[in-house]
């Protein structure tokens, strides 16, 4: 496959669980016109400045994007616009207000990496929030349909074990002020009307992947055997889980 089917079959439940903490978090971090916003991946920045705009919050100055815009991974123009996109393919050191950052897949290595250069791009006394998926039962559900078309995806086989203090000391270790680093558990819903618009859109994916490659609809009593059994694991609903992590850069002129 040339790109990962199965992080683009999850775009629907992530973005729910951006939104979610956005809505946690927004009150605490004084994000306004004046902002300047760190974005890794395109679909980071995206929901951020939708959902920004279905607020009717403050727009920040502008947004930063080091994931390369191309013909696979397209910004909406109108948001692009809302912005301010500036994708950039190295930030610079101490010119961000705010870093947003998703990690699908955890790796220990690959989280201290983007932590540090998180850290370097922050003015002082800027905040980082970093999801980490925990557990999503769509990727479980997605894998099972794969694997029911003898297809395979990359993620899910090669994901870390993350715990609370592993993030906490990664913080640390990328330099982030000791007693102003959170890390706290995040558990996203989805039910009723929502649970039946996420399927939708899930299923809507898949189809477009699989009946390209000729798999056409064969997948179809997998998915909803998967999906249904996932719903029941959840009490009728499913439950996404994450670590959110929040730290602030040090400012030299108070320590």
């Amino acid at each position: 496959m040339d790109t990962d089917v199965v992080t683009t079959a999850l775009l629907p439940s992530r973005q729910a669980l951006l939104q979610a903490v956005l809505v946690d978090q927004y009150p605490k971090l004084n994000l306004n016109a004046s902002s300047t916003i760190l974005t890794t991946t395109i679909e980071s920045a995206q929901t951020l400045t939708k959902w920004l705009l279905d607020q009717q919050h403050d727009m920040p100055r502008s947004v930063i994007l080091t994931e390369p815009v191309g013909r696979n991974h397209k910004f909406e123009a109108s948001l692009q616009k809302a912005a301010n996109l500036i994708p950039v393919v190295k930030v610079q050191d101490e010119s961000v207000t705010h870093a947003f950052s998703h990690i699908a897949t955890y790796k220990k290595s690959e989280t201290l990496v983007t932590l540090k250069e998180i850290f370097d791009a922050l003015i002082p006394k800027g905040v980082a929030i970093v999801t980490v998926a925990k557990r999503n039962p769509v990727e479980e559900i997605v894998l099972s349909t794969f694997k029911s078309t003898g297809r395979r995806g990359s993620s899910g086989s090669v994901r870390e074990f993350v715990e609370e203090s592993g993030l906490r000391s990664l913080a640390e270790q990328a330099q982030f002020e000791l007693g102003k680093i959170r890390v706290s558990e995040k558990q996203v819903v989805i039910e009723g009307e929502d649970l039946v618009g996420l399927k939708g859109s899930v299923e809507k994916i898949l189809d477009g992947i699989l009946s390209q490659t000729g798999d056409g609809h064969s997948w179809e009593n997998t998915f909803d055997q998967a999906w249904s059994a996932e719903v029941e694991r959840g009490g009728g609903r499913l439950v996404i889980e994450a670590y959110v992590l929040v730290a602030m850069k040090w400012d030299l002129l108070c320590a």
